[in-house]
């Protein structure tokens, strides 16, 4: 049974959203749909079986809701998390959609339920257009802060490092040392290095590539609260695995989009890092206790569109849940790939 937390955050985000979207249990009973999907309902003969069947790689979308499919000539090519059918109106005419079906897990429970959305052909198009355009720019951005990172740790670090000895070397030359003016400039050469370092950190963190994902988080907490007073506790719950490069940039970035959120508008000082390994599959969880935000009206958002956007990207799942004073949690989930070489 569906906890009463999740259960609430699910069905005021669902009431007040136009998206077509139904929350079934694993028997495919619906446990809640949204305003989207009521109307689509009341407009379309949805059988959410088939549809269902076509998700999981049981039906065929050639044949889409009919009974009679031979020798289907796509069968296993195409990938079930986003798949073209049909749909018949009330007065018989077809309309082209796209189905999209993501499991998720209540964080009280660790029961699974299916989040099943249907988005129409022409929106979907305009959608791929703009996931083409915001992946370019992800990678292109990657690739400019790496770029700046070391620009910044290789160059002006080093000048700084350069110059700050120097000073020391005149100010020992000259019996400088114990004045106070002296004392101030070293202090300001330390201060503004370890900034520099830091923002360098920032935009393309080392560890990341250099320990992996795991204790490139666990750095991001002790920056957070080093330099902010930010407490991040990171759990890891199983026997962790590790990530291709790429995999583990794009993880990085959502958790640190999602914390850099809580820090800026959930009005707490706290938030959560869960990491589940079972087997080959990874639940990341973030989840902040703050005065949360009305998802129905922060969907468009660009960090958070961004952040659905880089799971996609990654062929993982993620799950949103915020309403107003009851917090934020943000799952991703994630089938272990091996690096292609």
């Amino acid at each position: 049974m569906m906890s009463e937390e999740m259960g609430e955050l699910y069905k005021r985000g669902l009431q007040s959203t136009e998206a077509m979207i139904w929350l079934l249990d694993a028997n495919q009973k619906i446990l809640l749909l949204s305003n989207g999907a009521q109307k689509l309902t009341e407009d379309y003969a949805i059988p959410l079986s088939k549809i269902h069947d076509i998700l999981t790689g049981k039906g065929c979308p050639l044949h889409a809701l009919q009974d009679v499919c031979q020798d289907c000539p796509i069968d296993g090519h195409l990938n079930p998390e986003a798949i073209p059918f049909q749909l018949r109106n009330k007065q018989g005419h077809l309309a082209s959609f796209w189905g999209k079906l993501t499991t998720i897990s209540d964080p009280e429970t660790n029961i699974f339920y299916q989040y099943l959305e249907i988005r129409s052909w022409q929106t979907t198009q305009q959608v791929q257009q703009e996931r083409l355009m915001l992946g370019y720019l992800n990678e292109a951005q990657e690739v400019e802060r790496q770029r700046i990172a070391r620009d910044l740790h290789d160059g002006l670090a080093q000048s700084m490092y350069s110059l700050m000895l120097e000073s020391r070397r005149l100010m020992k030359k000259y019996r400088l040392e114990e004045t106070t003016d002296s004392q101030q400039l070293d202090a300001s050469f330390v201060e503004l290095l370890q900034e520099v370092r830091t923002l360098a950190a920032e935009l393309y963190p080392t560890a990341l590539e250099d320990l992996g994902l795991l204790q490139a988080i666990f750095h991001l907490a002790d920056q957070l609260k080093q330099l902010a007073g930010f407490h991040l506790d990171v759990n890891v719950q199983g026997k962790p695995f590790s990530f291709p490069k790429r995999t583990a940039s794009h993880i990085y970035r959502i958790i640190q989009e999602a914390v850099t959120n809580s820090l800026k508008y959930a009005e707490v000082n706290q938030a959560t890092v869960s990491f589940i390994f079972e087997d080959n599959v990874c639940t990341i969880q973030i989840k902040d206790n703050g005065k949360g935000f009305d998802t129905s009206t922060q969907k468009h958002g660009l960090g958070l569109w961004n952040m659905q956007e880089r799971a996609l990207a990654i062929d993982a799942t993620i799950s949103i849940f915020s309403t107003f004073q009851w917090g934020t949690t943000i799952t991703l989930r994630l089938v272990r790939m091996e690096e292609i070489q």
